[in-house]
């Protein structure tokens, strides 16, 4: 290439070759100068390159935001490389990985030299696995499937779902492609023939479960077919999941655990009335079920609906109306503030015991005036869950941090549902790769 400059540079200038771009010339003579410039298109293009110089050393780079936009046809994504990141920093076992690409032509694209833990991993991999059951599954460790999965995901070959299963709450992404002669229609009706993309994606307009879409007389092709739509829509970024998070909030005061500290100690019969609108209006807003969150970084973390825990924790016990009466009033029921003197002595000074000193007075109260909490057990297992109830974790989490099943989870908020609010939201970990 500096040759190819000096040579310009020594002609005259009334030539016509000195009118040549000097680029032009070295990218018909250089093959450093070809191998440069296909380098910048696919950056551009794809965001990522894999290319040999000289024919023998290879090299590689991906630009995250670029590739994962361009995957699937999806120029709509917008991902920086920070939130990916945080991303992969957020990763949890109870996580899975879904692969974006067929793993045989996946593992054919690696290079020469990539390792065998990583074509290892992607030959175990399946969407019905966590994190935790392929690192056994591998024979890795669970710090050696992070690195590995944090790889396939910066550049763009799987993305962080939560393992399928019946119980999952799947709803259409808000940003998916709803044109009827689009791209992801065709190449839909080409893996799974005679079924419409959009009569699936009717099937998800509103929050379901997985298991409400099995037909019990459905044959096991039928189903295992469903199963496969469901990932192929997951795959290309059609459907959210939405989990559910659990407010602690007694119909006395705000809860300590959603209030701020400058306000937690000003519980007193003296507030002033500017004191009292500020309390009130931070209660109406988690009462009406907002997205609130202490650490929640977007704005479209809706809140879906309000549901009450009945015995199979799936049936919406009653709408919406007033988000402050709602709150107030469950199954018609007010939960009393304070209790009478007449309550009071017959709480056994053992059960006030269990509760912890970080909860408010007003949370204790409305704690103990739950006849469920006069059982020792459901009462030291609802004290232990009792930091998790700030809308910041979901009942998959709770289930994994305090190894518990979901039934016996389910069967102890359906005893303090009237102490506890809850709504449903994506992951913070997932929403990353829908831009939400």
């Amino acid at each position: 290439m500096l040759g190819i400059l000096d040579e310009l540079a020594a002609m005259p200038e009334g030539e016509a070759e000195y009118l040549q771009s000097p680029f032009s010339r070295m990218l018909s003579k250089s093959e450093v100068t070809q191998d440069l410039c296909q380098v910048f298109t696919r950056l551009r293009d794809q965001g990522e390159v894999r290319v040999h110089i000289n024919k023998w050393v290879e090299v590689s780079f991906c630009l995250p935001q670029k590739a994962h936009g361009c995957l699937r046809h999806m120029d709509h994504l917008s991902i920086q490389p920070e939130e990916i990141n945080r991303c992969l920093e957020s990763l949890r076992p109870y996580h899975a990985m879904l692969l974006l690409e067929d793993e045989h032509k996946l593992i054919s694209s690696l290079s020469l030299d990539a390792s065998p833990a990583l074509v290892r991993l992607v030959l175990m991999a399946s969407p019905l696995k966590s994190l935790s059951n392929l690192a056994a599954d591998a024979d890795f460790t669970l710090r050696q499937v992070f690195y590995l999965v944090g790889h396939l995901v910066h550049w763009a070959r799987a993305t962080i779902i939560y393992p399928l299963c019946e119980t999952n709450v799947y709803v259409l992404a808000p940003n998916a492609n709803l044109n009827v002669t689009s791209t992801l229609a065709e190449k839909f009706v080409a893996s799974f023939r005679g079924v419409s993309l959009h009569a699936i994606m009717a099937d998800f307009s509103l929050p379901s479960q997985l298991r409400e879409h099995d037909s019990p007389l459905g044959l096991p092709d039928k189903q295992a077919q469903k199963v496969q739509m469901v990932v192929w829509m997951l795959q290309h970024r059609l459907l959210v999941q939405l989990h559910t998070y659990l407010f602690l909030v007694p119909t006395s005061g705000p809860s300590s655990l959603l209030v701020d500290n400058r306000f937690r100690g000003s519980l007193s019969a003296q507030r002033s009335r500017d004191e009292l609108s500020v309390l009130q209006s931070d209660s109406r807003r988690v009462s009406g079920l907002s997205a609130y969150t202490e650490d929640s970084e977007s704005e479209s973390r809706r809140v879906s609906r309000l549901s009450v825990y009945s015995e199979d924790a799936e049936s919406v016990v009653s709408e919406c109306g007033s988000p402050l009466e709602t709150s107030l009033s469950v199954e018609g029921n007010t939960v009393k503030n304070v209790l009478s003197d007449s309550e009071e002595s017959t709480v056994p000074h053992r059960l006030r015991d269990l509760l912890p000193r970080e909860l408010s007075a007003e949370e204790r109260e409305a704690i103990l005036a739950v006849p469920a909490a006069r059982g020792v057990n459901d009462l030291r297992l609802f004290v232990r869950l009792c930091p998790y109830f700030q809308g910041r974790h979901h009942l998959e989490e709770i289930m994994y941090c305090e190894n518990l099943r979901r039934s016996q989870l389910l069967t102890l908020l359906d005893k303090f549902r009237s102490i506890l609010v809850t709504c449903q939201h994506e992951d913070k970990v997932t929403a990353v790769f829908h831009n939400l």
